[in-house]
Order: structure tokens, then sequence, then C-alpha cells
């Protein structure tokens, strides 16, 4: 099976403010995907493109472009030939896809100057042919508006809380893990979700007891172990400060 995309070769640029890249152009079409940095892309019809960090701006086969940075920043130029002519057609009506949020995409595009050490040319084409459908994909799926800046952030939080209920990780291991600080991440999660951090651990996990207090033989301190708090006593006084009953009461009604 042939790749619809052929890789030709990928490259990262550490540019400083003021960096200017005079028109030029390639046989191939390019993406460059901007993970620091803002600046503008001027094409020869005379459109301007700005881009900043997390964006990524397409050039079609042929087309003349330059670029100049007013910050610096750091540049991953993919270059690469389309055999197939629907794709083709997809790609030439890009310009630009801003502030990426997939992890997948963004993981990608970071890692991709290490492509040519580890993988053949078969597994590089097919490779850059799954990051370009995905870019497009994300494009496509985003056309009603972009999340605000964090997002993405906040939602892997969420999902880390949600499934790990017996034993929560605290504010600060969220962060560690996700990558950002631990007051920012606070700042991100009541922005998005009108709830603090801790409140809705201790909601999630309050959920899961009731959960067993209604359909599980187990002991109130089962329960409360297997719902991340300290003692028994901790998970009754939580229970009944929200529920305004105690476990056993709950469960007997």
């Amino acid at each position: 099976m042939r790749s619809p995309v052929e890789y030709v070769l990928i490259y990262p640029h550490k540019l400083k403010a003021g960096y200017y890249c005079p028109m030029h152009f390639h046989d191939r079409f390019e993406i460059v995907f901007h993970p620091s940095g803002k600046g503008t892309s001027r094409l020869k019809s005379g459109k301007i493109i700005e881009f900043g960090p997390g964006d990524a701006v397409i050039y079609g086969k042929g087309e003349y472009h330059d670029q100049r940075m007013e910050s610096d920043g750091i540049d991953n130029c993919i270059q690469f030939y389309v055999h197939d002519n629907d794709l083709m057609e997809k790609i030439n009506q890009c310009d630009v896809i801003r502030n990426i949020r997939s992890r997948s995409i963004l993981r990608d595009l970071e890692e991709m100057s290490h492509w040519q050490d580890e993988d053949s040319q078969d597994a590089r084409n097919f490779r850059i042919s799954s990051l370009i459908l995905s870019l497009l994909w994300e494009l496509e799926n985003n056309k009603g508006g972009w999340p605000e800046p964090g997002y993405h952030f906040a939602v892997e939080a969420r999902k880390i809380l949600s499934s790990e209920i017996s034993l929560p990780p605290s504010v600060k291991e969220i962060a560690r893990r996700i990558g950002i600080s631990g007051e920012y991440l606070r700042h991100l999660f009541k922005k998005q979700f009108k709830i603090g951090i801790k409140e809705f651990s201790l909601e999630k996990r309050l959920e899961r007891a009731r959960e067993l207090l209604l359909h599980s033989p187990m002991r109130l301190k089962e329960i409360s172990e297997s719902c991340g708090f300290a003692n028994e006593r901790a998970f009754c006084t939580s229970f009944k400060a929200r529920t305004g009953t105690t476990p056993g009461n709950f469960r007997k009604r």
C-alpha cells in the first residue's frame, strides 16, 4: 500500500526576533509549526498571515512566501509531496491551523525532527500522512470556534480526577504530569468548569461513594478507602456536610 504523502525533509530552526527570510518557494508542500514565537508570513498574492505559539502555517507547492519574526521562537518545518488529488485539494484550501489543541498532534509536531533517525522512508511517509490528516481533521472540527487557551489542560486534569478515585492525586502532582504549574492549573480549571479542582475531586469521590452505598455490601471503612478518604471519620464528615445525612442513614433510606 502506497502512502498518499511522501516525506522529503524535516528540520527545526531557532530564530531570533527580527529574523527575516526573503520571499522564496519550494517544489513541494510545506508545513511550518511554531511551538513558540510569533511573527508574520507574506504570500506573493499580498496576503499576510499572522502566526503565534501553537500555530501551523501551510504553504502550497510552488507558493512564494516570506517570514518575519517579531519575537524569539522555534520553527519545525516539514516538507512533503502529495500523490492524492483529493488530499492535495484539501491542503490547498488551508493556509494556517491556529492554536492546535490535540496533544497527540502536538507531540508528533514537536518530535518530528527525530523521525529521520528513527524510521524507514516508508514509515516516515505514513507518519507524515497520518499527521497531515489529523491536522485537517482538527481544522474541520473546530470551525465553530477554538476553545480558550489552556482548555485541553483543564480537560486532562478532569479526566485524571474522574478516573483516579481511590488515590486522588494532588493539584501539584496533576500539574506536574500535565506540564504546567499548579497555580495555573487551578486558574484554568475554575475558569473552564466553574468549580475548584479540590471541590470537583470531592464531588466525584462522594458520587462514587453514593453508588457503593446503594449497590454494594461494602462496609463504610472499605468505601472510605475506595473513595480516597483518609479514614472513615473523614468520609462520614464530608458526606454529611454535602448530603445532610450520614452514609449509614443514606444507605437505609
